[in-house]
């Protein structure tokens, strides 16, 4: 019965996302991964803008890595939550059959 909630559970995620939830939780990991890229490049030229601290493109390379690490942050942790949500969910069915 509990794995019979699963599936139904599972189902209505994929007729509301139109994906498994698996696949949805898979895709965070790259959005996170591309992200921290992104900051990375960001941390490069931040360094050279340091130089010239009080500039408009020194404030816009800042606050464009502080908008990826934080987003990169958000997806990552997303990410985790429901993969262990949906772990939590699999492991209390299995507990649940006879």
């Amino acid at each position: 019965m509990a794995s019979e909630s699963v599936a139904t559970a599972h189902q209505a995620v994929r007729d509301a996302l139109g994906q498994w939830p698996e696949d949805v939780i898979s895709q965070l990991e790259p959005a996170s991964n591309a992200l921290y890229w992104i900051e990375a490049i960001l941390r490069i030229a931040s360094k050279q803008e340091n130089q010239r601290p009080h500039t408009d493109a020194a404030r816009m390379v800042e606050a464009a890595r502080y908008i990826a690490t934080d987003f990169a942050n958000l997806a990552d942790c997303e990410r985790e939550s429901m993969h262990d949500h949906l772990r939590e969910l699999d492991t209390t069915t299995m507990e649940a059959q006879p």
